[in-house]
């Protein structure tokens, strides 16, 4: 097969290539990928060996760019140009095998084609080395790589899987002492026991003559609370509480040069659904001088976990999302300041959240406005500006990105521009105060049934029956696309010279 290695491609072409596939993923077309012109408009008579070449000169470009370097040797973009490459490439290939699958299985050539093709996508994602092959020769690696999606989060935290041999080496992490960096073992699976003790599965290895837990998972193979992934292998460490923050990655300082930083952000889901406009998550990332990562983002909606970190969503494909944010400069004191709280945060017992008023975004907000001055926030009221209205709320699940964007424009120009007795006055206007009283008696309803508290106790949304019917104005949630907008004015902030 050709090889694609020298393929120039930009970061912002490989992303309107991910767009694309977006588009492919959608069902209604594939666009055809050749070397010289990136992904082309689509042809239904293509036959399936030609998109399988062009699937395979991406992958093979992608699968390169893997292989140049060791990631932690990128700089930030750097890195995530060459992640969000091999989750395009790989995420095309898919689409090829969904939308062309009777051609293809009717074609024993294009089969094998296929397969060898997605050896090299498992290979790319898995750092160049592992293949899918590889895990088919042993069905429980295969299994634990699945339901944790460790093709996925090992590009995110920078790791690769290594061989001995022929044989896959899962990486470990251990610990070295107070303040240090942890060593990574790498341990062949056929040198991995397992033993199953209750509901759980226990995997074990000898370092040093000496019986060591691996990590342990449920029966359908997925790491329970304890453990999770971070740059330097399967920690013993629960993302969820119960100890010290740790960080989970570790980079080049030169790129924030070498300072404190606290970066904000909101992650926007894509696709060419109503999800594009309606997914987006607030969180926040936590730089050091040393080049220590920690990304902090509350959960609890639908699974009740409160301040988790890493934050699950960075652990995803990059390509399925796209991240507004803004850097800011703090001193060693905030940065301290700030993971005391997140530490204390974590073995919160009662930790409550709901959709309205407690939720990704309104935690943002608050660690924003408690540990940040004024001048580092713009002289900004943060907590006044990502507050959105009902409607505003709904519109995002059912109308485009870009339309929301404007009304958000809007309703932020008439609110400042009016007296606030006239802008109340409008939330009275009809169809517009028959549908905001209705939607918030639904998000009410809504709100009380997915509260969620550690100890049981519920934390509905505040939303009182007076101001639906006579206080619209008052029915406001915490909109993560409003914190977006926020951060796509202030993109950084410096400290005076004198701190």
């Amino acid at each position: 097969m050709k090889m694609a290695g020298a393929v120039n491609l930009s970061l912002d072409r490989i992303r309107e290539m991910g767009r694309q596939v977006d588009e492919c993923e959608g069902g209604k077309k594939i666009f055809l990928y050749t070397d010289a012109e990136g992904i082309t408009k689509p042809d239904a008579t293509v036959p399936v060996g030609q998109y399988l070449e062009g699937a395979g000169l991406l992958l093979e470009a992608a699968r390169a760019r893997v292989a140049q370097r060791e990631y932690r040797m990128l700089d930030a973009t750097a890195r995530e140009e060459v992640r969000e490459y091999v989750d395009v490439a790989y995420r095309y290939l898919k689409c090829i095998e969904s939308q062309r699958k009777k051609e293809i299985k009717g074609d024993p050539t294009e089969q094998a084609r296929l397969k060898g093709l997605q050896n090299v996508a498992m290979q790319a994602k898995l750092g160049g080395c592992v293949s899918n092959d590889d895990l088919a020769k042993y069905p429980d690696l295969q299994q634990v790589v699945k339901a944790n999606h460790l093709h996925h989060v090992l590009q995110a935290v920078c790791l690769r899987f290594t061989k001995e041999g022929d044989v896959p080496c899962l990486p470990i992490a251990i610990p070295k002492g107070e303040g240090a960096d942890p060593r990574t073992v790498d341990v062949p699976v056929d040198q991995l026991t397992r033993s199953v003790e209750g509901d759980k599965l226990v995997y074990r290895y000898r370092d040093g003559g000496v019986d060591q837990i691996a990590f342990k998972t449920d029966k359908k193979g997925e790491f329970t609370d304890e453990y999770t992934v971070t740059a330097w292998g399967i920690a013993a460490y629960n993302s969820k509480g119960g100890e010290v923050m740790k960080p989970h990655m570790k980079l080049d300082p030169a790129g924030w040069n070498h300072e404190y930083r606290l970066c904000p952000m909101v992650l926007y889901g894509k696709g060419k659904s109503i999800m594009d406009s309606a997914v987006a998550h607030g969180a926040f990332a936590l730089y050091t001088p040393t080049g220590d990562v920690y990304m902090v983002g509350q959960y609890g909606l639908f699974g009740g976990d409160g301040v988790r970190q890493p934050d699950p969503m960075v652990m995803c494909p990059s390509s399925r999302y796209q991240k507004v944010d803004c850097d800011i400069q703090i001193t060693p004191d905030q940065f301290e300041a700030i993971k005391d709280d997140i530490n204390r945060q974590r073995h919160q017992v009662g930790y409550q959240t709901n959709p309205m008023t407690q939720n990704c975004t309104s935690y943002l907000v608050q660690m924003m406005q408690k540990h940040l001055t004024p001048d580092q926030l713009g002289g900004m009221n943060i907590e006044k500006m990502s507050k959105g209205g009902v409607l505003e709320l709904v519109g995002s699940f059912l109308l485009p990105k870009p339309f929301m964007k404007w009304v958000r424009n809007v309703a932020m120009q008439l609110k400042s521009g009016l007296p606030r007795p006239l802008f109340n006055v409008l939330h009275f206007v009809p169809p517009f105060y028959v549908f905001h009283t209705l939607f918030a008696l639904l998000l009410k309803a809504y709100g009380n049934y997915r509260t969620f508290s550690t100890n049981g106790k519920l934390a509905p949304p505040k939303i009182d029956f007076v101001d639906v019917f006579f206080r619209p104005w008052k029915v406001t949630y915490h909109s993560p696309h409003r914190c977006g907008d926020f951060f796509r004015d202030r993109p950084a902030y410096r400290l005076p010279a004198s701190v």
